[in-house]
């Protein structure tokens, strides 16, 4: 069996010759993932609740910078905060004035369809599900 040898000038020339072939099959890939947010960026809204809480009168947001808003009456921003993603939960911390941290945890359903949340205080659950994008469009 014979092996081609190449001179080192020509297997740089190749390979350089190459990269662009490379990078114009990878980079589409890659920048089609980039662009698209999270699965949980978004609004939701309260569904169900075990505390008693009417359903569609708890309106959140995961924002894409890392913000978790929390609307109010009339669409107004009456909570922000921020949020990490570990292990699939949703962490949400809430700075309370002159407290201290209030954490929350949401945890997704394996479609992506729901988020959990149950209650320290009452160990009770209340479930969202991704908001009608009409709810509180600024458009």
């Amino acid at each position: 069996m014979r092996t081609l040898k190449v001179p080192r000038r020509n297997l740089a020339a190749v390979l350089i010759g190459a990269l662009p072939i490379f990078l114009c099959t990878w980079k589409p890939c890659v920048a089609s993932s980039l662009d698209q947010p999270p699965w949980y960026v978004g609004r939701w809204l309260l569904a169900e609740d075990e505390d008693g809480s009417r359903p569609g009168t708890d309106l959140t947001e995961f924002r894409a910078d890392g913000r978790f808003v929390v609307y109010g009456p009339g669409c107004t921003e009456s909570v922000v905060a921020t949020y990490h993603v570990h292990n699939g939960d949703i962490f949400v911390s809430v700075e309370i004035p002159n407290k201290g941290p209030l954490a929350m945890v949401f945890r997704p359903s394996a479609d992506h369809e729901k988020l959990t949340y149950t209650s320290h205080r009452t160990r009770n659950n209340a479930v969202y599900r991704r908001a009608p994008a009409s709810i509180c469009d600024p458009k």
